[in-house]
């Protein structure tokens, strides 16, 4: 199990396409440098103590297939660029403290299977947009506070 914060070092890694940190103790915010990482798809640390806001600089992370932050403790809004990720298939987000609406942008990726972001504080109305994902399959968003009705568009 390891522990501590991620290394910036890993930044310096090029050519890693996957980064699979899930259940160990690591701490801290997730490193700029990561996300500037190209050829990165899969960014897993799911299942840590990692805080603070998800980087604005994911949306640089275009060959992101799987984005998987669940069960940490991440806050702030969910940044509204992760819509600009036209390959990301999975995205959890789930068990954190998110807040704010979900963000009408996830309605623009088209590829997206998995959007899961329950047990957060996130607010405000489900966004018609994602009635545009019509590859979507799962959609968690209990345990948060969403108000108004389901969109019509899901019945479809």
């Amino acid at each position: 199990m390891v522990s501590g914060m991620i290394p910036l070092s890993f930044g310096n890694c090029t050519e890693l396409y996957s980064l699979d940190l899930s259940k160990n103790k690591l701490i801290g915010e997730i490193p700029e440098e990561i996300l500037s990482l190209k050829k990165l798809s899969k960014l897993l640390p799911l299942g840590n103590s990692l805080s603070g806001k998800v980087p604005k600089s994911v949306g640089n992370c275009q060959s992101l297939v799987r984005l998987r932050l669940g069960e940490n403790q991440l806050s702030g809004p969910i940044p509204r660029v992760i819509g600009q990720l036209p390959n990301l298939v999975f995205l959890d987000l789930y068990t954190n403290y998110f807040l704010g609406v979900l963000p009408h942008e996830l309605g623009n990726i088209m590829v997206l299977e998995l959007l899961d972001v329950h047990n957060n504080q996130i607010t405000g109305e489900i966004p018609p947009e994602l009635d545009e994902l019509v590859n979507l399959e799962q959609l968690d968003v209990s345990q948060n506070g969403f108000t108004g009705q389901i969109p019509l568009c899901f019945g479809n």
